[in-house]
Order: C-alpha cells, then sequence, then structure tokens
C-alpha cells in the first residue's frame, strides 16, 4: 500500500488534472441529464403519446448500445460524415449529458407511476383540479421516492466518464494510462485510480441506499 501511496503522491498534479477534467464532464453531465430529464418526464406525463413512447423508445435503443460504441460513432464516423471536428471533451459530454438524461427520465416516470392512484382519487373526489393534484401531490411523492435510483444514476455517470480516455479526453483513466506508460508500474497507478474513485463514489452510494431505506420505511 505504501508503493500505492508513493505513486499517487508523486504524480498528485496529474492525478488531480484529470480529476478535474472527469469532474467537469460530469457536472455538465449531471445538470444537463437531470434539466433534462425533469423536463421530459413532466412532459411525458401530459403528452405521453408525443412526448413519453419517442424518448422510452430513445431509451431502450441506447440501453441495448454499449457507450463504447456510441462514443466512438458520434466521435469517428458521425464527424467526418459532417464535415466537423468537436473537441472530445464536448463529445463526451454529450453523449452523458443525453444517456443521463434518459436515465433520469426513466426514473422519474417510473416513480410517477408508483404514486398510489387511490391518493389521486380521493384528490379528485375532493374537487382539486388536475394540474393542482399533480403538482402538491404526485410529483413531491414521486420526487422523494426517486431520490436513491437519481444519486445512483448519477454515479453510474461518473464511472462511464472513463470511456472519454479512449477518444483522448485527458480525464482521470486517460492520465493514469500516461504515468502508467512512464514508469510502468500498474497495479500501483491503477490502484491509486482506483482509490480516486472509491472516494468519490462510495460516499455517493451510502447516501443513495440511505434515502431508499428511508422511502421504503
Amino acid at each position: 500500500m505504501s508503493k500505492v501511496i508513493d505513486v499517487v503522491w508523486e504524480f498528485r498534479y496529474a492525478y488531480l488534472s484529470g480529476l478535474l477534467v472527469t469532474l467537469k464532464i460530469c457536472a455538465v453531465a449531471w445538470l444537463g441529464g437531470l434539466f433534462g430529464g425533469v423536463l421530459i418526464a413532466l412532459s411525458a406525463e401530459w403528452r405521453p403519446r408525443l412526448v413519453g413512447w419517442p424518448f422510452l423508445l430513445l431509451s431502450r435503443m441506447t440501453e441495448a448500445i454499449p457507450i463504447l460504441v456510441l462514443l466512438f460513432w458520434l466521435h469517428y464516423p458521425t464527424q467526418a460524415a459532417l464535415g466537423i471536428v468537436i473537441d472530445p471533451f464536448y463529445t463526451t459530454a454529450a453523449l452523458l449529458a443525453v444517456l443521463n438524461t434518459l436515465a433520469v427520465f426513466g426514473v422519474l416516470r417510473n416513480a410517477l407511476r408508483g404514486v398510489p392512484t387511490e391518493m389521486i382519487e380521493a384528490a379528485r373526489v375532493c374537487g382539486v383540479r388536475r394540474t393542482r393534484i399533480f403538482w402538491r401531490i404526485q410529483f413531491p411523492i414521486a420526487f422523494r421516492s426517486a431520490l436513491g435510483s437519481l444519486t445512483s444514476s448519477q454515479v453510474q455517470i461518473l464511472q462511464l466518464s472513463i470511456f472519454g480516455g479512449l477518444i483522448s479526453v485527458g480525464e482521470l483513466f486517460r492520465v493514469s494510462q500516461r504515468i502508467n506508460a512512464q514508469i510502468y508500474r500498474p497495479v500501483e497507478v491503477y490502484t491509486g485510480l482506483g482509490l480516486f474513485f472509491l472516494a468519490v463514489c462510495l460516499p455517493l452510494n451510502i447516501f443513495a441506499k440511505h434515502l431508499e431505506k428511508r422511502v421504503r420505511a
């Protein structure tokens, strides 16, 4: 373990620069995905055929294709066909934002459908308007029950960010590859990489599980 600490300390600035790039990618994906996913989920409740079904189909299609295939397809043949060159950072961030949008949409869609119909029917019997039922009863309950799953999906986006290194994004995984190419100590280098992800992802996973238990209780 001391050898791992020595390598991490020696290349601490390189690791931190990679971590900063990783967090920048995730910030774009998290903000874009949460905003877009919530917006689409709300729109799908009011226009299920116009909004809900197309995005549900798109979600199923992206789930069936590995992210690496999607990333390479966007970065190489798509840009070549359009005659443009986009920084791989933006390609990675955009793809993760789209995937996160679809993930958030799916989580909220299931949570909204899981709200007990008895509560909604009771409000209707009392003469409460549909919009008021949605914003005061249905959405708050659904959002609260979805918090744990939403947190877990954001952790998954963080983990998927390592694929950006395969198209030359200078994130943590790419930085680790460069360090290993210099000193060729894969055990220490990639253990250090694992420790960085453990330090970031483990607290978020614990927090997500805590939220899920509170909701069930």
